[in-house]
């Protein structure tokens, strides 16, 4: 490393220049979840490469939930080679992960300069995340009416409910902390939850761009499973969608998952093509 580069936290006094460099770095990739990516500024392992000009790269490994760190952003400033910036960033976070506990570290593979980066850094590809489309119309399930439980507009005490259930519902990589639902729930334009016996026994909750809205997260207890409550929450989410004119629904889900796969093509989804990978560290 020259003697001239430092490799240190980004503290909180950074914002403008991280938000310059995000701006004009020719190497920028950051994760895909409700969080901005200078949102994780007071979070470690946060960390940028700077030289006499300023920062010249950055990386953030945060871990959230706990014993799960995904790549939060990685930015790199022109004319520098990434793959070199991204080794010193990387080993550092590593280091401190370590300390940490070591947790799985897990990547999204969004561009393919960057993918080319997790597989010389010792990532494994480890499924794909597949995009999944429905026009609204007279082709969308209808709401069903069940005695044996209903759906109503979520509230700020199902949080902790919505959090377990989450847990429950998705393997490690995919859950949500609470937090992170927390984070969700305030920039949700739709979130509901299906209420079992007076309890939270399943939830959607999804986000709304101009005329299209995106099911961002679909889980139900499992315990309840076969008793179509996803597909009711569904069915009564895209009645919610017509009611404001919003005539497209586009949803994610794991390439393998397949009773989410089957449950949204009895829904009316159709698969846009438009998948992404999803890699893990390997360390040797």
């Amino acid at each position: 490393m020259p003697a001239s580069l430092k490799v240190r936290p980004a503290e909180t006094n950074d914002h403008s220049g991280l938000a310059r460099l995000l701006d004009g770095a020719e190497y920028s990739y950051h994760h895909l979840d409700w969080s901005p990516p200078l949102d994780w500024l007071g979070r470690q392992p946060f960390l940028i490469s700077q030289d006499a000009a300023g920062i010249r790269a950055a990386l953030a490994v945060i871990e959230d939930p706990r014993g799960i760190a995904w790549v939060r952003l990685f930015f790199c400033r022109r004319p520098l080679d990434a793959q070199q910036e991204w080794h010193g960033l990387f080993s550092a976070c590593l280091d401190q992960l370590h300390t940490a506990g070591s947790p799985v570290i897990t990547a999204l593979g969004l561009k393919d300069w960057f993918m080319e980066i997790l597989k010389h850094a010792g990532f494994d590809y480890h499924q794909a995340i597949v995009t999944l489309i429905h026009d609204i119309g007279s082709t969308s399930p209808a709401p069903e009416c069940r005695a044996d439980y209903y759906i109503r507009p979520m509230e700020l005490d199902d949080l902790p409910a919505v959090a377990e259930i989450d847990r429950l519902a998705f393997e490690p990589i995919w859950q949500n902390s609470l937090h992170q639902v927390e984070i969700s729930y305030q920039r949700a334009m739709y979130a509901t939850v299906a209420e079992v016996d007076g309890r939270v026994g399943g939830f959607q909750i999804s986000t709304r761009n101009m005329f299209s809205a995106h099911l961002a997260r679909l889980a139900v207890a499992p315990h309840l499973a076969r008793r179509r409550i996803g597909l009711a929450l569904v069915a009564d989410l895209m009645e919610r969608c017509k009611q404001d004119f919003v005539w497209q629904l586009t949803v994610n889900t794991q390439d393998n998952n397949l009773a989410s796969l089957a449950l949204y093509q009895k829904a009316g989804f159709h698969r846009t093509g438009e998948d992404y990978s999803v890699w893990k560290y390997n360390p040797v």
